[in-house]
């Protein structure tokens, strides 16, 4: 069958089947494939170059992830979302509801679903993924049967929770705290630093992404046209680059996007606050032990608060947690990343940027005693 015609200038493609292949001769590929196809160092074909190659300038998802929900935080998010979309990053907001076996996002009766309402009206439904432990098994259908008989896991019990403990949901929040902040050129977010018993605290976006989101572009369910996102000179049909997450208690003055786009230059698949750091006890590290596979020399830890995922890092984080193997939030991805360094990198925010950054050292120290 003969190519169809070369078009002027690079546009939406309606691609009615996915192919690894170049829809025109040598030009723009239907990258649909690569929202869960961009594992491992590739392949060096022209389409994995085209789709799973960050573009320029990178795309970006941004999700804050809360179990809480107040007044002064609905205004926070409803600026995060103002401010990111007028510059063409898309916003969600992972509402976690629940974390027992009867709490489910579809009951308008349960006792959080006015918050979800008000927080839908806020910054409009399409923007709010609301998670529920169902939600959870419909990424991992063996998530929670495989956590029941993760080691140490009886530090971190809470009645009422699916399998009675905090892998989902922490017991307790930090009310209050000692802020640190981030500082560039007056864009300035100011954190509080969440429990550390919230031991899979960085997972919720990412539910809510391989639920919501990737369902939605993959269907061509989602206006990447009203986000600048057809128009690039690769040529692909909505394919973002870059997932960032941000827990619910980030604050900032100034423009969010500009301090999130201010490491877009930075290719790293994986960008956590510090750079990661070796763990082979529980001195330094009480969550240490929390895992079901690494040796103790293999452990890595990183604080996630913030993140950065490229779409290669969140198809491995997925598989890995499939796989059934298992570990605290801030040993997941740094373990992963060096276990997968021929192609993974993994960097410090603060060692990029070190001007943006000032009085995060609290947030480490709450992490590491918590």
């Amino acid at each position: 069958m003969p190519a169809p015609p070369r078009r002027a200038a690079p546009k939406c493609l309606p691609a009615p089947r996915w192919r690894a292949i170049p829809t025109t001769n040598r030009s723009a590929c239907d990258c649909r494939w690569a929202l869960r196809g961009c594992v491992g160092p590739g392949d060096g074909s022209h389409c994995w170059r085209q789709c799973c190659s960050p573009g320029s300038p990178a795309k970006l998802v941004v999700v804050t992830q809360t179990y809480v929900l107040t007044k002064p935080l609905i205004d926070r998010l409803r600026q995060a979302h103002r401010q990111l979309t007028r510059r063409g990053l898309a916003y969600f907001v992972a509402f976690l509801i629940g974390d027992g076996s009867e709490d489910r996002c579809d009951n308008p009766q349960h006792p959080r679903a006015s918050l979800l309402g008000e927080l839908r009206r806020a910054i409009g439904a399409a923007a709010v993924w609301c998670v529920d432990p169902p939600l959870f098994q419909r990424v991992w259908p063996n998530f929670f049967t495989q956590l029941s008989a993760l080691p140490t896991r009886e530090r971190y019990p809470k009645p009422g929770a699916v399998g009675g403990w905090q892998c989902v949901w922490p017991c307790v929040w930090f009310e209050h705290g000692s802020p640190y902040h981030m500082d560039s050129a007056h864009d300035t977010p100011l954190l509080r630093a969440p429990s550390g018993a919230w031991t899979q605290c960085d997972l919720h976006a990412q539910v809510g992404l391989w639920a919501h989101l990737i369902p939605a572009l993959e269907s061509g369910g989602f206006d990447t046209k009203a986000r600048g996102w057809c128009q690039t000179q690769r040529g692909e049909r909505g394919v973002f680059d870059y997932l960032w997450v941000l827990d619910w208690d980030v604050a900032w003055t100034g423009d969010l996007a500009r301090i999130l786009k201010s490491f877009s230059s930075e290719t790293a698949d994986f960008l956590s606050f510090d750079a990661p750091r070796a763990e082979k006890d529980e001195q330094h590290y009480k969550q240490q032990r929390l895992r079901n596979y690494l040796e103790d020399w293999q452990v890595r830890k990183a604080l996630v608060v913030p993140a950065r995922y490229s779409r290669r890092m969140l198809s491995a984080v997925r598989e890995l947690v499939a796989s059934g193997r298992h570990a605290f939030c801030e040993t997941r991805s740094p373990s992963l990343c060096a276990e997968q360094s021929s192609w993974c990198q993994h960097k410090g925010m603060v060692d990029l940027r070190p001007e943006v950054f000032s009085e995060y050292h609290c947030a480490t120290a709450a992490s590491n005693n918590a």
